[in-house]
């Protein structure tokens, strides 16, 4: 999928995109939302200059590489099916926090969180890497429902959609 028409004017650095796809990792994520299945990755715009960029805890998981990383936003949606961009009500200040904290996570190439603990700021899946930069420009928590997996309490794609700070600016699904 390239960029959709109109995203020039639309997305600006700070909003958060999701994407639902078809590769085996998206869907896993996917099976932990309750309510919205559609969904099954998460990261930070960022406009640098002309470029548009993702800022995103993802890569092969099982790999060595695996982490925190910019990737360029064509790249990031290219094989997805449905595409959803939510803008984080934010001031001007909190939301260069967020930033602030999304570009220390990638120029340190915080490594993935394979264990999916929200006790380890060190290591991070993607829901929480978007969890931890909203935290960056907040005083509240920013996504103050969890899920359940086992004992383990996470946080879910739905976890995220559901923050009280998030109001979606654009959508495009694939024909269902």
């Amino acid at each position: 999928m390239a960029l959709p028409a109109g995203w020039e004017g639309q997305v600006e650095s700070g909003d958060i995109i999701f994407i639902g796809g078809t590769d085996i990792w998206t869907q896993m994520a996917a099976a932990f939302s309750e309510s919205d299945d559609r969904f099954g990755h998460t990261g930070i715009l960022i406009r640098e200059g002309s470029t548009l960029s993702v800022i995103e805890a993802g890569g092969f998981i099982l790999g060595a590489e695996a982490g925190v990383a910019a990737t360029p936003a064509e790249n990031f949606i290219r094989d997805a099916k449905d595409v959803a961009v939510f803008r984080p009500a934010l001031s001007p200040d909190a939301r260069e926090a967020m930033l602030d904290y999304a570009r220390a996570a990638a120029k340190a190439a915080l490594p993935f969180d394979r264990d999916w603990r929200l006790d380890t700021a060190d290591e991070v899946y993607c829901t929480e890497f978007v969890w931890r930069a909203l935290s960056a420009g907040t005083e509240g928590d920013p996504v103050p429902a969890r899920t359940m997996a086992g004992s383990l309490e996470i946080i879910a794609l739905d976890d995220l959609l559901a923050s009280p700070l998030l109001e979606e600016v654009h959508f495009t699904a694939a024909p269902r």
